[in-house]
């Protein structure tokens, strides 16, 4: 690795590890949990499925449809290509408090879909964005509470789920 990567990795490790010790309470709560399965898919799937029953043929329908076939695929190939282990695979000492499905942690998909569905929403609806975003956000932290990403994967995840999004908007507007 270069030398500012390392430098990077480093911190995250160290951020991951503060944040574990110091909130491992505060993520057993359901709470937490709850918010992180918000991000598991079945809302985004529920309101594309609501569009489509409502026979609706909103641009935001088209932007669901569109980004989340770009989100799938992009996530899943970039957790291929960079293969970082999750923390509590990295680290056994480090506490998870859920087992995450996929063994690769960068970028977080979650948090990628999350704000792109904030940002899509927020495009459709811009007097709300303070309740879309601060949702995403909470989806984002959950992961880093229930120990199975690093900080550096939430970020990477809001940076792809924002691109993502300012791509779709451009095509469907």
């Amino acid at each position: 690795m270069t030398g500012w990567i390392k430098q990077l990795n480093d911190y995250d490790q160290r951020s991951f590890s503060w944040c574990n010790h110091r909130y491992q309470a505060l993520a057993q709560r359901k709470l937490v949990r709850w918010i992180s399965h918000s991000g598991d898919g079945y809302l985004y799937a529920g309101l594309a499925l609501l569009l489509a029953l409502l026979q609706t043929k909103s641009q935001l329908q088209y932007a669901l449809w569109l980004g989340f076939a770009l989100e799938v695929p992009l996530f899943c190939l970039l957790k291929r290509y960079y293969k970082r282990p999750r923390p509590y695979q990295a680290k056994p000492a480090l506490k998870a408090v859920i087992i995450a499905h996929d063994p690769f942690s960068f970028p977080s998909g979650h948090t990628t879909a999350a704000f792109l569905m904030a940002a899509l929403l927020t495009w459709t609806w811009p007097s709300w964005s303070w309740l879309f975003y601060a949702w995403a956000v909470a989806v984002g932290s959950s992961r880093v509470l229930l120990g199975v990403h690093y900080p550096g994967d939430i970020l990477a995840g809001i940076g792809l789920g924002s691109m993502i999004a300012i791509g779709v908007i451009a095509c469907v507007s």
